[in-house]
């Protein structure tokens, strides 16, 4: 468990990155990359992260990653960049849905934690976001436990029963939405 000094070091440095960032693709960056198969909404690499933008007229729905966390403890990080609509942070087990990842059944298994503060589809009580909020989604493979985080705080955990990969996403209800997302660094 990192010490909040150094959480809330990492964040700075995140930030001052995010402003003065280049386009130019890192070697994680490029290793995971938000697919959005939506209307109105943007995903592109920057150097040290991927900016997802929702557009004004963006449908609701859900970007994810083009390859799975698979093994070990991993984690993906968005800033609420920009935070106008609800959206939800979490894990899909298959990488062929844009359904919003709430409390129905959108074909396949899937946690997210949404900005009012629930666990979805399990309706646990976690902790609230904003914009301007960092929130973390980690997976501990050796568990099948899934963990959420703002702003380094723990919020809340649930079972992964999602299999052995788990596909970082993003929900958003529309839009606008400007999110940027990092990735853990054994990722």
């Amino acid at each position: 468990m990192l010490e909040k000094s150094t959480i809330i070091t990492r964040t700075l440095h995140f930030l001052i990155f995010s402003k003065y960032c280049s386009t130019t693709t890192s070697s994680i960056a490029s290793k995971f990359r938000f697919v959005c198969g939506l209307d109105n909404v943007e995903c592109s690499s920057r150097d040290n992260f991927q900016e997802i933008v929702f557009g004004e007229d963006a449908p609701r729905g859900t970007v994810y990653c083009d390859n799975p966390f698979t093994t070990g403890t991993q984690y993906f990080e968005v800033f609420m960049k920009n935070k106008a609509r609800k959206t939800a942070v979490g894990f899909l087990s298959n990488n062929n849905t844009t359904e919003y990842m709430r409390d129905k059944p959108i074909g396949q298994k899937f946690l997210s934690m949404g900005g009012a503060g629930l666990i979805h589809p399990l309706e646990i009580s976690a902790g609230k976001y904003t914009q301007g909020d960092m929130v973390k989604a980690e997976i501990n493979f050796q568990e099948m436990l899934v963990k959420f985080y703002v702003n380094g705080n723990f919020c809340g955990d649930a079972p992964w029963e999602g299999g052995p990969q788990a596909y970082p996403a993003v929900s958003s209800d529309g839009g606008p939405n400007t999110l940027e997302v990092t990735f853990s660094d054994d990722a």
